[in-house]
């Protein structure tokens, strides 16, 4: 048995290893519709429907753009599980005013997180408005 100094307390034993992987587990297979990052407007977050193509290892895609020949490689951290299509049936049922079905009419993942957001329950102003004054200048 081994006496313990301060040395050893700066020493961490293997036994607490950190996995430093990362969070998402998801795991997609080739065919699969996905939505993965469009950087083509780097200003803008947007976001284009994608099959995955290829896939290079755990966690980096091959996605071809769906209607354009461009295929992208994309990290996993870039891709989104696209919405599950409707049942045969409910597509029958379930038409819109313009005569299209729902899963024809392509909605982007981040449709979802606007519906959360509500404009007319703007939280009001606690506090007056600053006046804004215009500069003094030298009248010469």
């Amino acid at each position: 048995m081994k006496i313990k100094t301060r040395l050893d307390l700066l020493c961490k034993t293997r036994s607490k290893q950190i996995n430093y992987k990362g969070k998402r587990d998801v795991v997609f297979s080739v065919g699969e519709k996905v939505w993965c990052r469009d950087y083509r407007k780097p200003n803008q977050k947007q976001w284009t429907q994608c099959v995955i193509d290829e896939v290079l290892g755990k966690r980096v895609y091959m996605c071809k753009v769906i209607n354009e020949n461009i295929i992208w490689k994309r990290h996993l951290d870039q891709i989104l599980r696209s919405v599950q299509e409707s049942t045969a049936s409910e597509k029958k049922n379930d038409r819109s005013s313009d005569g299209k079905s729902s899963a024809e009419v392509q909605h982007s993942p981040l449709d979802e997180r606007k519906k959360c957001y509500n404009t007319n329950n703007a939280r009001q102003r606690d506090h007056p408005r600053k006046q804004i004054k215009p500069p003094a200048r030298l009248n010469l």
